[in-house]
């Protein structure tokens, strides 16, 4: 079984679409942010999250632990061995992050180094803030503001430059995390 969390207007081929608004049409209308979720340990081959991150509280009603860590502990638990997590979130230097103002947090790459099991034991310690998953993370690209197209002829190192210097360069960021189970010893 394949998820589209937080589906919106926007349903995939071959995933099962989950929103907590009917209006969105889901195929499982369901609070993302209520844990347990209904599907068994290990029964989730891919997960897809667009623009949910962003949107999840700090705290959320039942956790002892920050929203986000809460949610990519879940994510982590219904996913098989090996699945991957598809998501995209705004870029931290683009308007797209503070105009919402159902956003909640702010997203880098390297937020997800907090979802490594062996990253924490080298950088914070093994448990740190509750995360209790092991994820491994792979960038797979930004998409540029149409106004800023110039930069793909760019070299880069030139690109990379701009991106850490100038606002409104990248819409959005989208990487993949794949479940490590079990959770991997350092």
């Amino acid at each position: 079984m394949k998820l589209n969390l937080g589906c919106g207007g926007t349903w995939p081929e071959g995933y099962t679409n989950v929103d907590a608004l009917a209006a969105c049409k889901p195929d499982v209308l369901l609070d993302l942010f209520r844990f347990p979720w209904p599907w068994e340990d290990n029964s989730i081959e891919e997960i897809i999250c667009s623009h949910v991150l962003e949107h999840i509280p700090h705290q959320i009603e039942g956790l002892s632990v920050d929203g986000l860590v809460g949610w990519m502990n879940e994510c982590w638990r219904v996913l098989k061995p090996g699945g991957l997590l598809h998501a995209s979130w705004p870029h931290h230097q683009s308007d797209s992050a503070f105009m919402d103002p159902t956003h909640t947090r702010y997203i880098v790459p390297a937020t997800f180094n907090y979802f490594n099991r062996l990253w924490r034991h080298q950088n914070v310690g093994v448990e740190y803030a509750g995360a209790r998953c092991d994820f491994s993370y792979e960038g797979r690209g930004a998409r540029l503001f149409a106004a800023r197209e110039y930069v793909n002829a760019l070299s880069q190192e030139e690109k990379d430059k701009i991106v850490a210097r100038q606002w409104n360069v990248v819409f959005d960021m989208q990487g993949v995390l794949c479940a490590h189970k079990p959770v991997r010893e350092p």
